[in-house]
């Protein structure tokens, strides 16, 4: 049994690209729930070794941690960012490709 021809006139293997993007995607929510936790805990253990050991919890620092999470954020919009400009490079590919083709066979008909 013989394989269909590939078509060569890509520089990139679809399957590959569109895997490169569900992980962009995977992988830009485990950085996401994985800040939050991190620093989520970090603050927990902040304020309950504060509070266990007498002291009065300072407030600021509880709140600048907290605007750590702001990175996690920053790196999951990023990488849904690139995940769909990618889609939409394939899209774009893709409709060239498809509009050429059309003009090809309106032209060769003639």
């Amino acid at each position: 049994m013989q394989k269909p021809p590939v078509f060569l006139g890509t520089f990139f293997d679809l399957d590959q690209a569109l895997k490169i993007e569900r992980w962009l995607r995977i992988v830009s929510w485990i950085a996401l729930f994985a800040n939050i936790f991190e620093n989520g805990l970090y603050t927990f253990q902040m304020v309950y070794n504060a509070i266990i050991s007498g002291f009065s919890v300072d407030y600021s620092m509880v709140m600048l941690n907290a605007a750590h999470i702001s990175v996690g954020l920053i790196y999951f919009v990023v990488l849904q960012a690139l995940a769909k400009i990618l889609l939409i490079l394939l899209d774009i590919e893709g409709h060239s490709r498809l509009s050429n083709r059309a003009g090809n066979k309106k032209y060769s008909q003639d």
